[in-house]
Parts: C-alpha cells; sequence; structure tokens
C-alpha cells in the first residue's frame, strides 16, 4: 500500500478502510512526488488520526465556548434592554406594522391603560379601543408608515378600562427590517393629566 505524504489523512483512511483494510495491518509505504520517504504503520496511523480528533474537538470546543459567550453577551445584552424598558414611566408598546397587533406593553403603560400586557399582546387597536378610536389610530399607523416620520400628538387622550380619560403625550415611529421594509411601530406615551390638570 503506497500513500502521497500529501495526501489528507481521513481521505487515505477511508480510501485504505474501504479497499484494503488488511494491508494496513502490514503497513505503508510513503512517498513524496513519487519518492520513497518512509514506511507508515498502523499504529503511527492511529496516532495521527487521534492528534488530528484532538485538535479536530479542541476547535470545536473554541468555536462552542466562543458561541456561548456571545450568546450569553446576546442574553445580558437583552435582559438590560428589558429591565430598562420595564423602568421607564412612560408607556412604551409595540406593534407589527403588517397586521397592527401589539407584541409588547411595559409596566408603565399596563397602568396608564388599566390593561394587562397579557390583555393587550395579540390583539389590535380596533379589538381593544372599539371600531371609532381604532380607526382613527390606523389612520396615524397608515400615515407613520407611508411617510416613516415621526408622529407626533400632544393631546392624546385615552379612556383606561376602568372608565377613566387620560391624556398623554405620544410619539410613534416606524422600525424598518434589514431589506428597508416596515417592520414594527414603536410608541413612547407619557402620561400628562396631572400636569394638565394643574395648569388649569
Amino acid at each position: 500500500l503506497v500513500v502521497e505524504g500529501a495526501a489528507r489523512l481521513d481521505d487515505f483512511t477511508a480510501k485504505a478502510l474501504s479497499d484494503r483494510p488488511s494491508d494496513l495491518l502490514r503497513g505503508f509505504i510513503v512517498v513524496e512526488d513519487g519518492i520513497y520517504s518512509g514506511v507508515g504503520t498502523l499504529l503511527s496511523l492511529l496516532k495521527a488520526t487521534n492528534d488530528e480528533n484532538r485538535r479536530t474537538a479542541e476547535q470545536l470546543f473554541d468555536l462552542a465556548q466562543r458561541l456561548t459567550l456571545a450568546k450569553s453577551e446576546a442574553e445580558e445584552s437583552k435582559v438590560f434592554a428589558d429591565a430598562v424598558i420595564e423602568n421607564i414611566p412612560a408607556m412604551v408598546y409595540v406593534k407589527a406594522a403588517s397586521d397592527g397587533k401589539y407584541l409588547l406593553l411595559n409596566r408603565a403603560g399596563e397602568e396608564i391603560t388599566g390593561l394587562t400586557r397579557q390583555a393587550v399582546v395579540g390583539r389590535t387597536h380596533h379589538e381593544l379601543l372599539g371600531a371609532d378610536a381604532g380607526k382613527a389610530i390606523e389612520v396615524e399607523d397608515q400615515r407613520l408608515i407611508a411617510t416613516g416620520e415621526v408622529f407626533v400628538n400632544d393631546d392624546d387622550r385615552i379612556r383606561r378600562q376602568d372608565g377613566g380619560t387620560r391624556l398623554l403625550r405620544s410619539r410613534k415611529l416606524m422600525v424598518r427590517d434589514d431589506q428597508g421594509a416596515p417592520k414594527y411601530i414603536l410608541g413612547v406615551s407619557e402620561d400628562v393629566t396631572e400636569q394638565a390638570l394643574a395648569a388649569k
């Protein structure tokens, strides 16, 4: 059995095992560009295979460590962002631009609207606010999607679940996907009811 010294270890091993496995027990001749270079044995082949496997295992371990670190950093960033959003003293919400369904509502949003996030997420403004109020918001959202401009409303009145009314200062902007298509509508609304009453 003759093998070129430059042959890939896995290619040579696979060929030898499939063609003439018994020849490996007797050893094999190693040549470099057709010139005799030495003799190889099954033991040297096993050692080389073991070394190659060890290097591969080390590379895989290193890759796994780097992926774990990247995942950990991404998770830490998400936890940090979630904590910031959750503790902002203004209502923060995110809707899908495609169908207007709410995807996120923070704690301040629950307090302002009187609705739990479980009651809001997955539903549209039509389902939550009724036909008239829902239509007005739909017009705003469509204008935002069409122009890409930040929507501002300093006199945004909403009716709470308990029947009360709150005055909000609201800002909405559109978030695009990697291809530039509208993906999310991000809204931030500050409750200014008390300030408005104090100013009267």
